[in-house]
């Protein structure tokens, strides 16, 4: 098949970003879940295995993220533990937030690189769009847990800095001594940027029957099963939409444009839902539909 080809229904895979405009069936929870994050700064997105939080993440809240222009997103997957010491969750993290924006500024005058994730993010408020917040975004975090108890808590404390300081003290400290020798090291810009606040959102997608590992951060993060935002399966409607709605797409797919009959419809559905007894798991019918 031609590469450029694509499929109508991702299958047992989670939606990508750039299958936004097949992505139907979740706009109510696309939406709620955006106005929740607009008033919580960290966010438990969590479901049963198969309801589709990548899919909601990738082709759904950060193609809404791109279009609104408030938020700089930066997702993060830590992915299982592979034994490379080169790849523990603060290293694959502080790299996803720095990507390109690892430019000299003028931390390196006062303070030199500490590895933590609140230089790097402060590195980028300098280098990059200081107006818009931050949106740390970490798919399947159950991840984390499979990483030795060490690597597991030294994140959770930058996890923790990024949060609730302002500043850290060993950088308050820094730059005191630096500008007692050096009044005129710093311009007022730069002190200004330095001192200014970040402004961090945090979402973590982890799957329900693990919520309670989260209760290893606590030390950290008090109360960080708090504040949650639980994804539920497809009722009926939802779910004819994200059945219906990409085979009428217009584009380069692998098959032409088509429709369902109401036969169709009423015994697929009939199917997944046990006799219209159970509501619909989103992997079930994409694995279906792609079928």
């Amino acid at each position: 098949l031609d590469n450029k080809l694509k499929y109508r229904y991702p299958g047992a895979q989670p939606f990508l970003s750039d299958q936004k405009d097949i992505f139907y069936g979740r706009t109510k929870a696309i939406q709620n879940f955006y106005n929740q994050l607009s008033f919580e700064d960290l966010i438990l997105l969590h479901s049963k295995s198969g309801l589709g939080k990548s899919s909601l993440i990738n082709a759904g809240l950060l193609p809404m993220i791109e279009d609104k222009g408030v938020y700089q997103a930066i997702n993060v997957r830590l992915n299982v533990y592979s034994g490379n010491p080169k790849f523990t969750p603060l290293k694959i993290t502080r790299q996803k937030i720095l990507n390109e924006f690892d430019k000299p500024c003028f931390l390196n005058k006062i303070y030199p690189d500490d590895n933590s994730l609140w230089y790097a993010l402060k590195k980028r408020q300098i280098t990059g769009d200081e107006s818009k917040t931050f949106l740390l975004v970490f798919d399947q975090f159950e991840e984390l847990f499979t990483y030795p108890e060490a690597s597991i808590f030294q994140f959770a404390r930058q996890f923790s800095e990024i949060l609730f300081s302002e500043i850290p003290q060993r950088v308050r400290k820094m730059v005191e001594l630096f500008t007692t020798a050096q009044p005129d090291i710093l311009s007022e810009e730069e002190q200004d940027l330095l001192f200014k606040r970040l402004k961090v959102k945090i979402i973590l997608s982890i799957r329900s029957d693990r919520l309670s590992l989260l209760e290893k951060l606590n030390e950290f993060i008090p109360n960080i099963l708090n504040k949650r935002f639980e994804l539920k399966s497809l009722n009926r409607a939802e779910a004819e939409s994200a059945m219906i709605e990409p085979a009428h797409k217009k584009g380069n797919f692998i098959s032409p444009q088509f429709d369902y009959d109401a036969a169709a419809i009423e015994n697929i559905l009939s199917y997944l839902t046990k006799g219209h007894t159970n509501r619909i798991e989103t992997f079930q019918l994409q694995i279906l539909c792609h079928s």
